[in-house]
């Protein structure tokens, strides 16, 4: 089934102010050049700024380093020396068709898997890196699941999570013959190994990272179940994961007030507007969502910059992982606008959007 939502308050200026929440959402797609080598470099990142007015940098320190390759907390730094690992952008167009065996494939993204107000809030992280045969970038194929815990602000690692070993020595259990469960006859009657590799809360749901091991190989699956077939083998971390929100010093974040090198305006003369409102009009119409959790209003922050394409996109107000990134998306896509103006002279200037879920 096909959700339509509500667009609401579209064009209002984002005034500078402090926030309790802010996902910046950035996706980019980039061709490098460093010698004779070409490298794609695809990123889409979700970056914590502060959630639910909790400082967040051992999750940014944890998502520089993974996926990023960087001891930075500051995103911007920490992505701009990232694409520089792979070279220069490609600007123009090239004097010859390079050879293919030169490419390099290059994939890193961070984004939000779930999310509990106050609770806890868990990230997908991933960072591949496939050379052709001539390229010289060594091969990467890196994907790892971050739990941090929103009442210590630390980083929860498997063992934390889960008694591993109780696991292991119950091979009559009730959640081993869960995992063994959705295995065919073949594959059952071949297993060697049963391995959980991640565990994290996900609503009122247990997701399982399982590895399974056969006789001529093995894959991995991810699973969800009721909390009641995974809580004996689960820690006291993890139920902790599940209380309320504790009382705490707030933090509290604001978004940047330039983008490049242009300072944002805030008071322009005339605001953006659809260069083509009825384009607009049927675009908005046109956007659905198959499937969301949660029910409330995303709001959205975007910079309309001097050629009036949406950039520097934050969730200030969420509701789930999905609905918001939808939101964003629809975001991202909009037709170009007329930008905003100010002595007659085009200014970039930051605006907000909500999307209500009911």
């Amino acid at each position: 089934m096909l959700f339509h939502c509500i667009s609401l308050h579209a064009q209002v200026i984002d005034l500078p102010r402090s926030y309790a929440y802010i996902v910046r959402y950035d996706k980019s797609h980039t061709l490098m050049r460093q010698g004779s080598d070409f490298n794609v470099v695809d990123l889409e990142m979700e970056w914590p700024v502060v959630i639910d007015s909790t400082q967040v940098s051992a999750l940014q320190q944890q998502i520089a380093s993974k996926v990023l390759m960087s001891g930075s907390t500051d995103y911007d730094t920490s992505v701009s020396s990232f694409l520089a690992h792979f070279g220069t952008p490609v600007a123009g167009k090239l004097d010859s068709l390079p050879d293919d065996r030169h490419f390099c494939y290059v994939s890193a993204s961070a984004t939000i898997k779930s999310y509990s107000p106050g609770k806890y809030i868990v990230y997908q992280l991933d960072r591949q890196v496939a050379p052709q045969s001539l390229s010289s970038q060594p091969s990467a194929d890196n994907h790892l699941l971050c739990v941090f815990d929103l009442h210590t602000q630390k980083i929860l690692q498997l063992a934390d999570l889960m008694k591993t070993y109780q696991l292991q020595s119950s091979d009559d259990s009730p959640l081993i013959t869960l995992l063994t469960s959705v295995l065919n006859d073949n594959e059952y009657n071949s297993l060697q190994s049963v391995e959980v590799l991640a565990v994290w809360p996900e609503d009122s749901l247990v997701g399982m990272r399982v590895r399974y091991g056969f006789d001529n190989g093995g894959y991995t699956s991810e699973l969800k179940m009721r909390y009641d077939y995974a809580k004996s083998v689960l820690t006291k971390h993890y139920r902790n994961l599940l209380k309320p929100a504790a009382a705490h010093q707030p933090a509290y974040a604001t978004l940047p007030n330039s983008v490049g090198n242009d300072t944002l305006c805030y008071a322009p003369d005339q605001l953006p507007t659809e260069k083509n409102k009825d384009l607009a009009k049927r675009y908005m119409a046109a956007q659905t969502i198959s499937d969301y959790h949660g029910r409330g209003t995303v709001l959205v922050s975007y910079v309309v910059d001097r050629d009036g394409r949406p950039t520097d996109l934050a969730v200030v107000n969420p509701v789930s992982p999905s609905a918001d990134r939808w939101a964003v998306s629809v975001v991202r896509g909009m037709p170009p606008l007329q930008p905003a103006m100010k002595a007659g002279r085009p200014v970039p200037t930051r605006m907000i959007r909500g999307f209500r879920f009911q």
